[in-house]
């Protein structure tokens, strides 16, 4: 696995898209972190104070700070400010909300990853366990990972026992528009069940996410590597999928063909946004 459950926190935002964008397009300037805050509290419609407050920290910590911990992101706010295409801007904002919330990138990788993507089950169960657990079978849909299957193999696999959390990591994959949901009633209670969208990310997206998943790591990925990102995770893609992004990326000069690997071109993320720009 990608994500140590050690580092799984509790949260209880959503992705907040709309108030996100607002703020980025704002402030990509990013004035002094303090000053950043207030000026997000004060935009924030929304009636209470404490929950402006905990709203602003989230976005915040989730796009104006970068993975490394520095402030400002800068190179992450200019590509997001300075595109218009609602499909990278929610995609990009889904990347960082999934690197920061750990257990979202988790609830991708180690369940709808394996199941939908590489056609086996969860890590932990045997086939009949998971189908038992899952209740899949109450669903008229092919199949499904219920929210109660989720809950389940986060308390069982890695001792995380927050249902919120979990509910809030899928409802971000929904809003995303990387999953939808059906629901159907068992006794007095309602069962929802989770299955993905078709979506490949445009290539604007991978380039950025790539580099910012590997640039620190190393300039070589190979291809294998590469297949098995926390991008292809998070974002439930195949093989083949990837291989196409390459070539595009490829393209764009942001990556070049090795034998069996793809260098990484360009020497930060700043020169990746330009090149994207250009």
């Amino acid at each position: 696995m990608g994500v140590s459950p050690a580092g799984f926190t509790v949260f209880s935002q959503e992705l907040y898209y709309d108030e996100s964008i607002q703020a980025i397009v704002s402030y990509a300037d990013a004035p002094r972190r303090r000053e950043l805050h207030a000026r997000i509290v004060d935009d924030l419609p929304h009636t209470s104070t404490a929950t402006r407050k905990r709203i602003a920290t989230k976005i915040i910590q989730r796009y104006f700070v970068s993975p490394d911990g520095s402030f400002p992101s800068t190179p992450f706010l200019k590509l997001v400010s300075g595109t218009e295409r609602k499909d990278i801007r929610l995609d990009l904002l889904y990347w960082r909300a999934a690197r920061t919330d750990a257990v979202i990138e988790a609830v991708a990788g180690e369940l709808f990853y394996p199941y939908f993507v590489l056609g086996t089950v969860p890590q932990g169960y045997t086939e009949s366990e998971f189908h038992m657990a899952n209740t899949a079978t109450l669903f008229s849909v092919d199949s499904v990972i219920t929210r109660d299957f989720a809950v389940e193999y986060a308390r069982k696999v890695w001792s995380f026992d927050s249902p919120r959390s979990i509910t809030l990591a899928l409802r971000i994959m929904r809003q995303a528009e990387i999953l939808d949901a059906v629901s159907v009633t068992m006794g007095r209670r309602r069962v929802h069940g989770y299955y993905p969208l078709p979506h490949t990310p445009r290539v604007e997206v991978f380039g950025y996410c790539l580099y910012e998943e590997f640039l620190e790591e190393s300039p070589l990925i190979s291809t294998d590597r590469l297949r098995n990102s926390a991008f292809a995770k998070i974002f439930l893609l195949s093989g083949l999928q990837m291989d196409s992004l390459a070539k595009m990326a490829e393209r764009k000069r942001l990556l070049a063909a090795e034998g069996r690997y793809w260098r990484l071109t360009k020497k930060s993320l700043a020169e990746v946004v330009e090149t994207l720009k250009g």
